[in-house]
């Protein structure tokens, strides 16, 4: 029995687990079924834990003018300077700035399982890219050198990942890119219900299109995509769309929308209501910049057709062309009236069953696999 280091600065808020952090505790459970594990992180409910999991405590108030995971760390440092003097095989950790905490610490086998191109997130917000920003993201990119060359295992989720990152640190390329491993999520985690979507078509029913993502963040796409329905239904195509997630812009979407009763925010949903998503006809992930998006793997699995932007990496799990489109309002248009068009969207669902059966596996037990070898 082996003993791992989990170290995660943030919160487990069971009415708000994004699909990171819920992919945390899926290996979360999967590490601590077979070793021990010491888990370092902020809040958590008991439900999580079992014998193996020895849960430390920390404060997780974020300090002013600081990255928030320096000043995780900065608070709890005699805590996990003491953890460090532990008998331990692995460090597991999920950020750049994290992992870097942990280098200039002195931990050893540090594995960094990147769940995102964060850079990319940065730039897919800003409004304008100035000086500031420039040197914001100047910063970004240094620490994530530091945690690139000071990790033992550097765990991506697709090629799109690595080429981005290897271009982003082509100076380092040869000394990180042997440390590289890619494993791509699974669409049947543990937290996943075992609902299937079936088909009805109905006369003269509107074409209900559904988004699920948070409203915190320009790039998800929310924007390009109610824009794009808003016009289709003033042309008078008979179709509805559904949002689901909260977040920073989300009062400000709804009351700008809110005389047009064919779009409907439901707000943040934890759990997530399956029936209500099933009751949707398709599913667009109109996103600016992602890596590797729960919602499609979800989608897949629920057997509910699903769209993606031709960014980041969707490409590389939809892997058709025909499933994806330019996240720009023209190109959505055309490619929702050419999904609705004859009910091409059910041929989609069932055609997308080879991608189910080759995404479906025990991904915990392959992290777990690639930590060891």
């Amino acid at each position: 029995m082996k003993t791992y280091i989990i170290y995660a600065p943030i919160n487990f808020d069971e009415n708000n687990l994004t699909g990171g952090n819920k992919r945390f505790l899926e290996l979360l459970k999967g590490i601590s079924a077979k070793n021990k594990v010491i888990l370092l992180c902020g809040h958590i409910d008991k439900i999580h834990l079992n014998k193996n999991i020895k849960s430390i405590p920390m404060d997780n108030k974020k300090l002013p003018y600081m990255p928030y995971e320096i000043g995780f760390f900065i608070k709890n440092i005699v805590k996990i300077l003491q953890i460090k003097k532990s008998h331990y095989n692995y460090t597991i950790t999920w950020s750049s700035n994290a992992a870097v905490t942990l280098i200039l610490a002195g931990f050893k086998n540090i594995i960094l399982l990147l769940r995102a191109d964060l850079v990319e997130y940065i730039k897919a917000d800003l409004l304008s890219i100035n000086f500031k920003t420039k040197l914001y993201l100047y910063f970004k990119i240094f620490f994530e050198g530091i945690s690139l060359i000071g990790s033992k295992k550097i765990i991506l989720q697709s090629k799109y990942d690595k080429k981005a990152l290897l271009k982003r640190h082509r100076f380092i390329k040869e000394q990180i890119e042997k440390k590289i491993f890619i494993q791509s999520n699974n669409i049947n985690p543990s937290w996943v219900q075992n609902y299937k979507k079936t088909y009805e078509i109905k006369q003269n029913a509107p074409i209900k299109i559904l988004f699920i993502g948070n409203f915190d963040s320009y790039r998800k796409g929310f924007k390009v995509l109610l824009e794009a329905v808003n016009d289709l239904q003033k042309e008078k195509y008979n179709i509805k769309l559904g949002l689901i997630g909260g977040g920073l812009y989300l009062e400000q979407y709804k009351q700008l929308y809110k005389n047009n009763k064919q779009i409907k925010f439901y707000g943040p949903i934890f759990p997530l209501d399956i029936d209500l998503v099933l009751n949707y006809d398709f599913i667009m992930v109109p996103s600016l910049a992602e890596s590797y998006p729960n919602v499609i793997m979800e989608a897949l699995y629920y057997n509910i057709a699903v769209y993606g932007s031709k960014i980041g990496g969707i490409p590389y799990i939809l892997n058709n062309p025909s499933y994806l489109f330019k996240p720009v309002k023209k190109d959505i248009k055309e490619f929702i009236k050419a999904k609705i068009s004859n009910t091409q969207y059910i041929t989609d669902a069932r055609n997308q069953n080879l991608i189910r059966k080759n995404l479906t596996f025990n991904w915990s037990e392959k992290i777990i696999n690639i930590i060891e070898k």
